[in-house]
């Protein structure tokens, strides 16, 4: 990918500055269009604020949310933050999928 079709960014600010921190860098480099964006988080963020503040400022065709209790943000584990990652290239499509099941060979079918 080219370097105007992906950027990934991160803040660790408090919750509603986070993500205004994020859509301010991602709208540097994208100031038109954001086509997906994945955002990963930490238990200290509430996804429905995260997901508030990211439709009214970027404005995605597809948001992908991810709580996990810890991140990895070039080689730091980080306690506290906000992953996002922004896809822009044309070809690019994402599909997801939710599912409830704990069953190892049920999780690899919907993976496959």
């Amino acid at each position: 990918m080219k370097k105007n079709d992906f950027v990934i960014t991160f803040s660790t600010k408090k919750e509603g500055e986070a993500t205004k921190d994020l859509s301010l860098k991602i709208k540097t480099i994208f100031p038109k269009q954001i086509k997906h964006l994945i955002i990963l988080f930490t238990p200290h963020y509430h996804p429905s604020s995260i997901l508030r503040t990211i439709k009214l400022t970027l404005k995605p065709q597809t948001i992908v949310g991810i709580q996990a209790p810890f991140l990895i943000f070039e080689r730091t584990i980080l306690q506290k933050g906000i992953v996002a990652c922004c896809i822009n290239k044309e070809s690019v499509e994402i599909d997801s999928t939710y599912s409830r099941t704990k069953e190892l060979h049920e999780i690899e079918e919907i993976l496959n």
